[in-house]
């Protein structure tokens, strides 16, 4: 048989016994094309799914992860043109699922913006990093979240995609769940902790630019920044009174930890009132209003900045807070068992705390009975006004928080109402 051509050109376009006869009168299988995109006969191949010439290709030594002019290998080419079975046999033969492009893309980007569940998943069997993010900083999360596809966004999340991770315009992926305007994606982003009080280098997030039929499932993820800020702005039962302002010493030591006294001392010493206000409005929730006030303070206390900024760290030190019994001042009984917590909180969260705190002087202050209502029920609530999450509780207890909401006098946007509605 005589041969013409290339083997690239037979890798495309010939039969497979073509391109064994140029493979064994020792045709180089990693020749790229000359122009063009300088593909290789292994990349041509697995672009048009031809598993048995893709296999007689590797068995002559082309080299599995030889890139192109745009550093695209033959496992992108694959999974971009969805065939299972050859990522499946590059991936066998040691094919690195976490090269990048010259975009930055790696091979999980394309089949998570078409939607390719199949290949999405054997690419996470086979260790793609989730978290990669391209030269603009957007992730395979943000790219499926973008082009609407469902199944990769649920298949994403319970791997273990950060859902926080912000492009280089500090967007999160729930930024681009607001440009498909799909439900199900953003609540799917908000159950699994998405922070919609990130905001990006604008300082806008995803609640202030909201359409306004998103706004209401947003609200409900935001009920405990929302009820601090406005707990931060009433200045009920402060025991701090400093030149710079009224405060509570339970939130300062709950978010500040050991560097409470030395935060205290810094917050006294600073001459900007503008921007002591909003490193206190930080410290109670999570909001960055002034980013390089914020990080000077906190360098100079020595506490992570990122660590401790937004909902998720606000959170963190709450959860924290609710596990130091010690600390506690309030007692709830219910029969014959105690639950106690910060009146600073149940204040922050709760109408019928606030009245009961802020007008009552007398034993209630410090100890209220409410055995009409289940342990499992209250000590819930509990848990959940510190963390925003309702703990797993029987079908009984849940149908008892529903009239607590209004017993208590929750937020009528509280994320309670939206667990035991959909949890």
């Amino acid at each position: 048989m005589s041969l013409s051509y290339s083997l690239a050109y037979y890798a495309e376009y010939g039969t497979i016994n073509e391109v064994l006869q140029c493979l064994e009168l020792g045709f180089n299988p990693n020749q790229k094309q000359n122009g063009g995109n300088e593909w290789t006969a292994l990349m041509l191949a697995s672009s048009n799914g031809d598993l048995e010439k893709v296999k007689a290709l590797i068995k002559y030594k082309a080299e599995i992860d030889l890139q192109n002019r745009y550093k695209r290998t033959a496992l992108m080419i694959a999974c971009e043109n969805n065939h299972p079975s050859i990522v499946v046999e590059l991936l066998k033969n040691k094919a690195n699922p976490n090269l990048r492009s010259s975009y930055g893309w790696t091979c999980l980007f394309r089949p998570c913006i078409n939607g390719y569940l199949e290949i999405v998943s054997i690419l996470i069997s086979s260790g793609a990093d989730l978290n990669v993010q391209d030269n603009f900083g957007w992730t395979p999360l943000m790219m499926a979240t973008k082009n609407n596809k469902k199944e990769i966004v649920d298949l994403l999340v319970k791997n273990g995609s950060g859902v926080d991770l912000q492009k280089k315009s500090g967007e999160t992926a729930l930024f681009s769940a607001l440009d498909v305007t799909h439900f199900d994606i953003l609540k799917t982003l908000l159950e699994y902790k998405a922070d919609p009080t990130i905001p990006n280098d604008e300082n806008k997030t995803v609640l202030d630019i909201a359409p306004k039929e998103m706004k209401e499932v947003l609200g409900y993820f935001s009920s405990l920044f929302e009820d601090m800020e406005a707990f931060f702005e009433r200045k009920e039962l402060c025991d701090i009174d400093e030149n710079f302002g009224k405060a509570h010493s339970m939130i300062l030591k709950s978010r500040l930890g050991e560097k409470y006294s030395i935060s205290i001392n810094i917050l006294k010493r600073m001459g900007n009132k503008k921007e002591t206000e909003d490193i206190l409005k930080w410290i109670y929730t999570g909001k960055v209003l002034n980013k390089k006030a914020i990080q000077n303070f906190c360098q100079e206390v020595g506490i992570d900045f990122q660590k401790k900024s937004f909902k998720k760290g606000l959170i963190s030190d709450l959860r924290t807070s609710f596990q130091d019994e010690e600390s506690k001042d309030f007692r709830i009984l219910v029969k014959e068992n105690v639950i106690k917590a910060h009146k600073v909180i149940l204040c922050a969260r709760s109408e019928l705390f606030r009245g009961m705190f802020t007008f009552v002087e007398d034993e209630s202050n410090s100890v209220n009975d409410y055995s009409e209502k289940s342990f499992e029920s209250l000590n819930a609530l509990v848990q959940f006004l510190y963390t925003d999450e309702l703990p797993e509780i029987s079908k009984e207890a849940k149908e008892e928080l529903f009239d607590a909401v209004d017993f208590f006098q929750l937020s009528i946007n509280s994320k309670l109402i939206y667990d035991l509605n959909f949890k």
